[in-house]
């Protein structure tokens, strides 16, 4: 089967809606899920929402780094909260 070079960007720009949302579909089920921020909810953020969410990212972003101590001590605060 003949190979073509092409570009990821000119692939995507030349996509319909329809087929980027089949696209979104595959790596959804991929397990490449995006991940919720503070524009898909209607909320008014302020100062501290947007420390709050800053916090939460890194904690998700630097999780190999934690030990697990760490690590033991988030999952009882998110238990506790569940």
């Amino acid at each position: 089967m003949p190979q073509v070079d092409i570009e990821l960007e000119d692939l995507y720009w030349g996509c319909s809606d329809s087929d980027k949302e089949k696209l979104l579909e595959w790596l959804k089920e991929d397990g490449f899920t995006p991940q919720p921020t503070s524009l898909d909810f209607p909320i008014i953020q302020n100062h501290f929402d947007r420390e709050w969410e800053d916090i939460i990212t890194k904690l998700a972003m630097s999780r190999i780094q934690l030990t697990p101590e760490e690590e033991e001590t988030i999952k009882t605060i998110y238990q506790k909260l569940v």
